[in-house]
């Protein structure tokens, strides 16, 4: 729990509030989210797209022991 506390400070968030036409990405292996309850009739739409493979690491992304 110390770590999900530690990564979800204001400095580290983002809060995105939806207004009509917005188009939203993130990133699921990098990104902790979660959503607002909002009200069914809302008219928002969800889609959720799926890459199959391996993530490459390459670079200053590497992770090193």
């Amino acid at each position: 729990m110390r770590l999900q506390e530690w990564a979800a400070q204001p400095d580290f968030s983002y809060r995105h509030e939806l207004q009509e036409g917005d188009f939203v990405v993130w990133d699921n292996s990098g990104t902790m989210h979660r959503v607002v309850p909002y009200p069914e009739d809302s008219g928002r739409t969800m889609h959720r797209t799926t890459i199959h493979g391996e993530e490459r690491i390459s670079g200053s992304y590497a992770l090193t022991d």
